[in-house]
C-alpha cells in the first residue's frame, strides 16, 4: 500500500543517503532540532504519550483537521 494515509512508507525509494567519514561512521553534521520549539514540541508529545493522552490515532486526527 502506497497511499497518502499509509503510515508504513513507500516502496522503491531506496536507502536514505547518509554522510559518512573515512572510518565509515555516520557524521553528525546537522542538529537534531533546527529550532528550539521543535525540541519542546517533541518533549511535550513524548510526555503526553507516556501519560496515555496522545497516540498515533490522536496525532493523525489533529493533522487531518488542519
Amino acid at each position: 500500500m502506497s497511499r497518502l494515509h499509509d503510515m508504513g512508507g513507500r516502496y522503491g525509494d531506496g536507502p536514505i543517503p547518509v554522510p559518512r567519514n573515512k572510518n565509515n561512521q555516520v557524521e553528525n553534521s546537522e542538529p537534531t532540532f533546527k529550532h528550539e520549539w521543535h525540541a519542546k514540541a517533541w518533549a511535550i508529545t513524548l510526555a503526553a504519550g507516556a501519560l496515555g493522552e496522545w497516540n498515533l490515532d490522536v496525532s493523525r486526527h489533529y493533522r487531518e483537521c488542519l
